[in-house]
């Protein structure tokens, strides 16, 4: 629960905010000034990455004691997290393919779109094929 007190009427904002939890819930909202806070947070995290990193290494086919390389910008696993150019991703086998915003979006609508109702007009019907066509390229 977030509860304020009013602390310096006329100020900017004049009241002060204080968070507070249940006895038996302090990781609901760690304090982050705290090192218990902070590895509570750090916990969370951990938890997170640990289940993204499962993801990546099944959908991409790569044995999770490998993972930790790919993503590291250095020798050293603790290095990784980083955010790579487009070329050095496909070479770490991070990514299919480089391609277009555009390119991306029209290979989405061609695969995902529903197919065109009888009905529509000329026109609308070769859009749609068009754009099947361009997402077969």
């Amino acid at each position: 629960m977030t509860a304020a007190a009013n602390v310096a009427p006329g100020a900017a904002s004049g009241c002060r905010l204080f968070d507070f939890t249940s006895r038996h819930a302090r990781a609901k909202w760690p304090d982050p000034a705290t090192e218990d806070g902070k590895a509570e947070i750090r916990r969370g995290l951990d938890r997170t990455e640990a289940r993204f990193h499962a993801a990546v290494a099944e959908g991409r086919g790569i044995a999770p004691e490998d993972l930790a390389a790919r993503l590291s910008v250095s020798d050293d696993p603790e290095d990784g997290g980083a955010v790579f150019e487009a070329a050095e991703a496909l070479a770490r086998g991070l990514a299919d393919r480089i391609e277009t915003r555009a390119a991306f979006y029209a290979r989405l609508r061609a695969a995902h779109a529903p197919a065109p109702r009888k009905g529509l007009a000329r026109g609308a019907r070769a859009l749609a094929r068009r754009a099947r066509a361009k997402a077969r390229l």
